[in-house]
């Protein structure tokens, strides 16, 4: 069904990192058992195949909302971002990690290599005060949609951002839920703030992000792996 994980080691090892393929075997593993449960021989046939099998196991078991799978990836990926040598040790999810990452490029190679500039919308329920002409970084993976309405009902009455990027990736055909039109952005991504709407304490705050370089995904998960000072925000 898959290919041996001697193979998987030996093919992947150029542009995986070190820390990624320690423990390879056992995450890996562990991860495709915990998520072939919900992942049916149908919904599998009737995918497009652009990417390979385990990569959009990944892409798929990241958008569940049970298990929360996501939320425990994040969460284990913000305590471990700044500490290099506590990724190595305690980070569980590298395999994920690596498989999100592999995905993107996969998908961005496959339309042409470059992304298209689009605008996305992402709701939290989190506020923030922040001024035009800030710089800030996505330092997770960035869910959004191109559907406003989406957006809006993460949002609430909080924050909603509007993220005109090359950097997204459509993973539509690989979501659990694809009637919310999901985009993925890599980790680090620098946007800048271009304009705010409404004022922290009042019922939502719009902010307007812009980006325009595109890093590959492959760089963007080095970026994760080794950059210890990027500020969080998420």
């Amino acid at each position: 069904m898959f290919r041996s994980s001697e193979e998987r080691v030996s093919t992947s090892r150029s542009i995986t990192p070190v820390r990624v393929r320690e423990g390879w075997r056992s995450w890996r593993l562990r991860f495709l058992l915990s998520v072939a449960s919900q992942v049916s021989l149908t919904w599998w046939n009737g995918q497009k195949k652009t990417v390979s099998r385990e990569r959009a196991l990944a892409l798929y078991a990241y958008t569940l909302e049970t298990p929360p799978l996501y939320s425990k990836f994040t969460s284990a990926l913000r305590d471990c971002v700044d500490n290099d040598r506590n990724y190595k040790a305690n980070f569980p999810y590298k395999s994920l990690h690596y498989y999100l990452s592999a995905a993107l490029e996969e998908l961005r190679s496959s339309r042409g290599g470059g992304g298209r500039s689009i605008t996305l919308f992402r709701g939290s329920s989190r506020t923030y005060n922040l001024s035009v002409g800030e710089t800030k970084q996505f330092e997770m993976f960035t869910s959004s949609s191109e559907n406003r309405t989406v957006g809006e009902v993460f949002a609430g009455d909080k924050t909603l951002f509007h993220i005109t990027t090359t950097l997204g990736v459509s993973i539509k055909d690989y979501s659990a839920f694809p009637g919310q039109d999901e985009w993925l952005i890599p980790p680090c991504s620098p946007f800048l703030v271009t304009k705010t709407l409404g004022e922290v304490g009042r019922p939502r705050v719009e902010i307007f992000l812009s980006s325009g370089f595109a890093p590959s995904p492959t760089i963007t998960l080095l970026i994760t792996v080794l950059l210890t000072q990027c500020r969080l925000f998420w």
